[in-house]
């Protein structure tokens, strides 16, 4: 198997000038966020080295040296409701089967 498709992101924000008690709390949260936003969307690689923060006063950047190109496969199991509450006697979906499919 192939290993999934990697490549850098960087992410650079320009801003007007950031006080410098702020500037560090600045940085990490962009970089938490992104972090966090990445994680959850499944991009971040496993095992893969931990994003670079670097700041000035006008800038604020991260550095992700690897990020998965495409999400890997995911599958989720749905359990409905029971198939004897699911239809009727005549085989026609019940209020039950047809909300679970909308729902779904």
């Amino acid at each position: 198997m192939k290993p999934p498709r990697t490549q850098p992101l960087l992410v650079e924000i320009g801003c007007e000038e950031i006080p410098a008690r702020f500037l560090v709390g600045a940085r990490e949260d962009l970089w938490r966020n992104l972090s966090e936003a990445l994680g959850a969307a499944r991009l971040i690689p496993e095992g893969s080295s931990p994003a670079l923060r670097f700041s000035t006063p006008r800038r604020l950047t991260v550095w992700f040296p690897a990020v998965l190109m495409k999400q890997g496969e995911q599958v989720d199991q749905v359990v409905g409701p029971p198939v004897r509450v699911s239809f009727d006697e005549a085989g026609k979906p019940t209020k039950a089967a047809e909300s679970f499919a909308a729902k779904n």
